[in-house]
């Protein structure tokens, strides 16, 4: 069943940059837009600036600087990571491709996890 009161209007830039002190943290540590958006809604163009706070990302009560070096450091950490997950995804490959070339499986269970497609394209090879 439909409600009868009328939909109010999603948090708009104008009302979500009215929430911050000139230092950039957020006024009342945050509640009043807590409730807000509980009630509003956000409007789609600004998704990407308040869900960190609402998911926890960035804390509610730290400044624009804190949120900035926040940023910064977790974006290095990802690229690390994506890094690193590369190098051993590239490793593994490797190791996998001499392992099937050069040793015969004992059993035809020997716990590798690739497609037949794959193995047939690796022993074509």
């Amino acid at each position: 069943m439909w409600s009868r009161f009328k939909r109010k209007k999603p948090l708009t830039l104008s009302r979500w940059k009215r929430f911050f002190t000139p230092d950039g943290r957020l006024h009342n540590r945050g509640v009043g837009l807590l409730k807000k958006v509980r009630s509003r809604g956000i409007d789609p163009s600004i998704w990407s600036e308040v869900w960190p706070f609402l998911l926890g990302v960035c804390d509610l009560n730290s400044s624009k600087e804190e949120r900035g070096a926040t940023r910064t450091q977790r974006r290095k950490a990802y690229e690390r990571l994506r890094r690193k997950c590369k190098r051993l995804q590239r490793q593994d490959s490797c190791e996998f491709k001499l392992n099937k070339i050069n040793k015969p499986p004992q059993d035809k269970h020997n716990g590798w996890s690739c497609s037949k497609d794959t193995l047939f394209y690796l022993s074509k090879n």
